[in-house]
């Protein structure tokens, strides 16, 4: 890696957001953001989501539920920053650190020609779903707002109780309404992880199945020895007989393992949703990925990933 006192022009600095400032650096800080805002959203996606250390020369490809809110705050404790005083971590990330926010509409182009070191982990797509609609459901998140409300609005469709209509919905009432839009325009959190890649090659693509393992190649790679913050952990546990995918998201009283949710027909529907992604990272329902790629050779942690096409 090259040196850290790097001949690149510092990143708009990402201050301890629980520091006082006068007016004036306050209004500058405020002006500086709203700029930032407009540029992200005149990128194109995903380039705008990429996230950019220019101390550590590299790009990330964050994946929303792989890793992405550890690896965020990992990204502010390399910079020295303690992400414990930054009480909004993406949209700081977003701002701070972004493709788009830095590039606007030329992130891509810009991005490229500085021929950064680019990284990203990916996620078994049935285990990503589930713990998706475990973390958005249950509580009621904005992202599944509208998916809950499409939902009860093709209830009215069919006789149902009035508290069939309040309710939440289960699982199996995602995937389904999941099956019946257009994946590349849906939520971040559900939308196929290939799309966040695209085309581009990778130096590096980590697995969320091995993640300590995978994120110490990582460090060494960097040169690094900050360690990965756990956070947003679900706790899983499996051996559950019941139905689970019928059950209303609200109703879960313990996050059950991914393979509880799915039955062959469940199991049948994400992989045709998903099928990209499968075929791409190399997954199947139980088995664990394939290691690295390019494991003999002589860049032994790199990986390319581009489309079969």
């Amino acid at each position: 890696m090259t040196d850290r006192t790097s001949e690149h022009p510092p990143s708009i600095p990402a201050a301890n957001a629980a520091s006082s400032c006068a007016p004036m650096e306050c209004l500058y800080s405020r002006i500086r953001s709203t700029i930032a805002a407009m540029q992200f959203h005149f990128a194109p996606w995903p380039e705008r989501t990429w996230l950019i250390s220019r101390t550590w020369d590299f790009v990330y490809v964050p994946i929303p539920k792989v890793a992405c809110s550890s690896l965020k705050r990992w990204m502010l404790l390399l910079d020295g920053v303690c992400p414990a005083n930054v009480p909004h971590v993406h949209r700081h990330m977003r701002i701070h650190y972004s493709a788009g926010a830095h590039y606007g509409p030329w992130a891509r182009r810009r991005v490229a020609t500085r021929k950064l070191f680019r990284f990203t982990f990916v996620r078994n797509p049935w285990d990503r779903l589930v713990s998706a609609f475990l973390n958005k459901f249950p509580q009621r998140k904005p992202p599944a707002i509208p998916v809950i409300d499409a939902v009860h609005r093709s209830r009215r469709g069919t006789r149902c109780s009035r508290s069939a209509e309040q309710r939440n919905i289960t699982f199996r009432e995602f995937v389904a309404w999941l099956d019946s839009i257009d994946l590349a325009r849906a939520e971040e959190h559900w939308r196929p992880q290939s799309h966040f890649l695209g085309c581009d090659t990778y130096d590096f693509v980590g697995r969320f199945e091995r993640l300590a393992d995978d994120f110490h190649q990582l460090q060494q790679i960097l040169q690094t020895d900050h360690p990965l913050p756990s956070f947003n952990a679900t706790p899983r546990r499996g051996g559950i007989t019941t139905a689970i995918a019928d059950i209303p998201a609200d109703q879960l009283n313990s996050a059950p393992a991914y393979r509880d949710f799915y039955d062959a027909s469940l199991r049948d529907a994400v992989a045709r949703l998903y099928r990209e992604d499968i075929d791409r990272f190399g997954y199947t329902f139980d088995m664990q990925p394939p290691l690295q790629s390019s494991e003999s050779g002589e860049d032994r942690h790199a990986t390319s990933i581009t489309n079969a096409s």
